[in-house]
């Protein structure tokens, strides 16, 4: 798969902040949530606009102000806020609606208040809040916990398999919620674990799943797109941006990001290839406004194309990336192509806007 690109975007309004939530409505706009400008816990929350590149301040959350909350949409409409800091643990469920600029306190979390939860949605009316950390005696969950848009009510799932956890990152593939990362350790700047788990809706039921890559790492970004996960960050502000592919339970290091490496960063998945990190702290304890966009082609990606000839259907505004393998196995780095009637020697990259076949001769 391509290793995807990284552009700086337009920073995210005022104060820089970490252990800030984000979220998205729909493919063009995007969330940053509360947060936390040491010593200050916040309620902001500012809105990206993909299309044109630049953001709108938007009614503030609820109080109380918090950070290390769980995010997660739900339709097509509704974004929710699941429990926190403020500066004891929160058990509140917030719900904003994009229509009308307005927030909605929703039924309280079962069980446990918790700060640091991961979260993801399935469907059009589940959410699920998993794990995080508990006060009264301080200690991580492993619990899962499902939120019923259309019932206002909360429900006990399977537990998240071992260990016990905290800072993980949380997202959705195919209709399976993943939790990947974070730290068995109970306070929020220790340690880091390298576990993927799956959640199956249909069966209420976990699965363990190849483990994340090196570095083990607490609060990584994650998003999915597609039909793989990505973890970005973390840990004590690496640059480290790794992608799972869910079809081959596989890992695989991606282009890492921008200056400066970051950690308790908020992503926010839009469009149909492009993630985006929003915040968080460097290694250094700085807090960040930073808003990078990871940006993946919008190809049929061909991979080992062999014997070296055979055509691809090309959609609209393609690039188009290959890998051309020669009948000894051996990669063609510059191959020749031909779109139409035009020939072009390339290396590896065809971008063009058109739709049509490319034949590689």
């Amino acid at each position: 798969m391509p290793d995807g690109v990284w552009t700086s975007r337009t920073y995210m309004p005022l104060p820089a902040r970490r252990w800030l939530a984000g979220g998205n409505i729909g493919d063009e706009k995007g969330y940053a949530l509360c947060g936390y400008d040491d010593p200050t816990y916040l309620r902001d929350n500012d809105e990206y606009n993909r299309v044109g590149d630049f953001w709108d301040s938007k009614a503030d959350a609820p109080s109380p102000s918090r950070h290390s909350l769980g995010v997660a949409t739900i339709g097509t409409d509704k974004l929710y806020l699941f429990c926190g800091k403020s500066p004891g643990n929160l058990d509140d469920t917030d719900e904003y609606s994009q229509v009308g600029d307005s927030w909605t306190n929703k039924t309280d979390i079962t069980g446990y208040d918790r700060s640091h939860p991961s979260a993801f949605a399935i469907g059009l009316d589940k959410a699920y809040v998993c794990s995080g950390n508990r006060s009264g005696p301080v200690q991580n969950l492993d619990d899962c916990v499902e939120y019923s848009q259309s019932g206002n009510s909360w429900t006990d799932m399977t537990p998240v398999p071992s260990p016990l956890r905290m800072t993980a990152a949380g997202f959705t593939i195919d209709s399976k919620g993943y939790t990947a990362a974070g730290t068995s350790a109970t306070d929020d700047n220790s340690g880091g674990i390298y576990d993927l788990d799956r959640y199956d809706q249909t069966g209420n039921s976990w699965l363990s799943m190849a483990d994340c890559p090196d570095p083990s790492r607490r609060a990584p970004g994650g998003c999915s797109m597609k039909l793989s996960g990505y973890i970005q960050g973390g840990s004590n502000a690496v640059q480290d941006c790794d992608e799972y592919d869910s079809t081959e339970n596989q890992w695989s290091n991606k282009t890492d990001m921008p200056a400066p490496g970051r950690t308790e960063a908020a992503t926010m998945g839009l469009g149909d290839n492009e993630c985006y990190l929003i915040g968080g702290r460097d290694s250094g304890y700085v807090r960040l406004q930073d808003c990078d966009e990871f940006h993946l082609p919008n190809v049929p990606w061909v991979e080992n194309l062999s014997p070296p000839s055979g055509t691809i259907d090309v959609p609209v505004d393609a690039n188009i990336e290959f890998d051309v393998l020669d009948d000894t196995g051996v990669d063609q780095n510059t191959i020749t192509v031909k779109v139409g009637d035009v020939y072009a020697i390339i290396d590896g990259v065809f971008q063009a806007g058109f739709t049509g076949t490319i034949t590689v001769i």
